[in-house]
């Protein structure tokens, strides 16, 4: 629907597009409505795991697309690996994410090692 209607006055939101399928169809398909709705020239809100889909559209589109995340901190400063405790900031600031923070999220959440 927002792809039939949006118009440069429109602001579109789409989140993980293409997640639940195949890595090359999902992002296909997330890269396809980017492009056609950068095209129509809408406000355009696109949240992505495919990192590479978002530096390519940045970088295939500049001003017209930008690339923001959410801050986040290792507990003690340091570097984040798996063994750290990730502390979301609730800032968002300009830039890719330099990683994807599963592991981190199933941690969080009480998940078993095991699983």
């Amino acid at each position: 629907v927002a792809l039939e209607h949006a118009t440069d006055k429109s602001l579109v939101v789409l989140d993980e597009l293409g997640r639940g399928t195949a890595t090359h169809d999902g992002v296909a398909v997330a890269g396809a409505a980017l492009d056609a709705l950068v095209a129509r020239g809408c406000a355009t809100i696109f949240v992505t795991h495919y990192h590479d889909l978002a530096a390519s559209a940045r970088a295939a589109r500049p001003g017209k697309v930008a690339t923001y995340r959410m801050a986040y901190a290792a507990v003690g400063g340091g570097t984040l690996d798996i063994e750290s405790e990730l502390v979301m900031l609730y800032k968002l600031v300009e830039g890719l994410a330099d990683e994807s923070f599963g592991l981190h999220a199933a941690k969080a959440a009480g998940l078993p090692d095991a699983v």
